[in-house]
């Protein structure tokens, strides 16, 4: 799946998205508000939104830009959390490769160069850990977009595709979870027509 990136594409669905949770310093403040910087955004923009954005399977050469990736991911979650060493995602030993195998990657790439990711797998319960009869039902388990790259349709993108390759499969929905408090996360799922069925708890033992 390849799409243009617009310049009025709505807000990025990645997982995390920490824009809003920092405040910059004054001069921080000053200097993004000069003209140099107004101008240079803008042709930055100008530039992304002619880049040409594919959807494809992950290769085993993608193996570094994902484990990269989740590490910045698992920053970004400790953060969001604000859990000293919550670590969900990217932790040290994960083997990457075997997840490829078992689940189904799938690379935002533009100019050759993956920008983004999302991890899918199905069926979701496993039937063999199933306590209920389980349903033909698919989980995104991670999904994120670098940071430089958001706001440019790659995470809507990502989900479309995701969406397509399911119904391939024969499911009939699709799970995706996220930190508690992340709104914008929240609201873009929302939009994307998601709806909320349950809720997660965790009880740290460290």
């Amino acid at each position: 799946m390849t799409r243009r990136n617009e310049s009025s594409r709505p807000p990025t669905m990645s997982v995390i998205d920490l824009r809003y949770q920092t405040e910059p310093t004054s001069a921080g403040r000053r200097a993004l508000h000069t003209p140099q910087a107004g101008s240079l955004l803008r042709e930055t923009r100008k530039r992304l939104s002619m880049v040409e954005i594919t959807v494809r399977e992950a290769l085993p050469a993608d193996v570094p830009f994902l484990r990269d990736a989740l590490a910045k991911l698992n920053d970004e979650m400790e953060t969001l959390s604000g859990a000293a060493g919550f670590r969900a995602e990217g932790f040290p030993g994960l083997n990457i490769e075997g997840c490829l195998q078992r689940d189904s990657f799938l690379i935002a790439v533009a100019d050759e160069e993956p920008r983004g990711f999302l991890s899918i797998y199905f069926p979701y319960p496993s039937p063999d850990r199933a306590l209920v009869r389980p349903r033909q039902m698919a989980m995104i388990n991670t999904a994120y977009v670098l940071p430089p790259y958001r706001r440019q349709g790659i995470a809507s993108l990502l989900l479309e595709s995701t969406e397509a390759k399911c119904r391939t499969w024969g499911a009939t929905g699709i799970h995706l979870g996220f930190i508690e408090g992340n709104v914008a996360a929240e609201a873009a799922y929302r939009k994307a027509g998601y709806v909320t069925t349950r809720r997660s708890m965790l009880r740290s033992l460290d």
